[in-house]
């Protein structure tokens, strides 16, 4: 009954507009085909959808409205929603978010909300590691669902799947429209890299940022500037990371909302040393 809720969604339009089942024959759908289309028994064409749609005075766009229940079925808007509710601790909204993808029967971003949710099980993340190891073609959804995942799986499966974004998404590199999501991702590599002890590995992709020049904007070049601070941190000189740290905050208190600024902090907390005598700054200034 896959198609179950395309036939309905059509039916309730039709019966709405007062069209029957048979004023549909002369664009070629007998009643037959649509009846059982309805019923969730087969498919129709999309351009057949289209024409009946234009019959009974509606749109594709319009169609997709009442079939989705005006949300969103673009993943990039949803996770764009997804990212904001994060941000402001918002776990009402991310809550409201999952259920709506529920819904939608988006199935891969439902497992990435349940992991910011601390709801997912082991073998949920399994699927998303399988999936960025699967996927064929990478864009804007598989950066947030590897953004997602880094602190949620091993070293391992980090770089393996750096190899495989660096392959089967290489043109990303070039591309303006991925640029943001792609240095948030990689950032986030070498902090969890860093973190684990690979040093080599880390360093490698502070290069790869660098040698492509990747860190375009202010805003990324902040958020570069600190994720070297911590590979110093862990690797050269824990005074000198932390001030470069503590530099990155004292820039962007002053640009960011404060819900961004304590997101960040709160998030680079956790790659501090618990028994360091090094702190981040304070939030006092919020």
């Amino acid at each position: 009954m896959i198609y179950k809720k395309y036939g309905t969604t059509f039916k309730n339009m039709r019966k709405d507009n007062k069209f029957k089942l048979t004023d549909f024959k002369s664009i070629g759908i007998a009643p037959s085909t649509l009846s059982e289309f309805e019923r969730g028994k087969t498919m129709i064409g999309l351009e057949k959808i289209d024409a009946a749609l234009q019959l009974i005075g509606s749109s594709l766009s319009e169609y997709d409205n009442f079939l989705n229940h005006y949300t969103s079925t673009n993943s990039l808007d949803i996770f764009h929603d997804v990212e904001e509710a994060v941000i402001h601790n918002d776990l009402n909204k991310l809550n409201q978010i999952y259920k709506i993808c529920q819904h939608t029967d988006q199935k891969i971003i439902c497992l990435s909300i349940k992991i910011l949710l601390g709801k997912a099980k082991t073998e949920e993340k399994d699927d998303l590691v399988s999936f960025l190891y699967d996927i064929k073609n990478w864009g804007g959804k598989e950066l947030y669902i590897f953004y997602i995942l880094i602190e949620h799986i091993s070293p391992k499966d980090i770089l393996n799947i750096l190899k495989e974004l660096n392959t089967k998404g290489e043109g990303m590199y070039a591309s303006p429209k991925y640029n943001r999501g792609l240095v948030i991702v990689l950032c986030e590599a070498i902090l969890a890299l860093s973190h684990y002890g690979y040093k080599s590995e880390a360093k490698n992709i502070i290069n790869l940022i660098e040698n492509k020049h990747l860190a375009q904007n202010p805003f990324l070049n902040d958020i570069f500037y600190a994720t070297k601070g911590f590979w110093i941190y862990y690797f050269e000189d824990k005074e000198n990371g932390h001030r470069i740290i503590k530099n990155f905050f004292k820039m962007r208190h002053l640009i960011d909302q404060p819900a961004t600024t304590k997101f960040f902090h709160e998030k680079y907390l956790k790659y501090i040393d618990t028994n360091d005598s090094i702190n981040l700054p304070s939030l006092s200034y919020l």
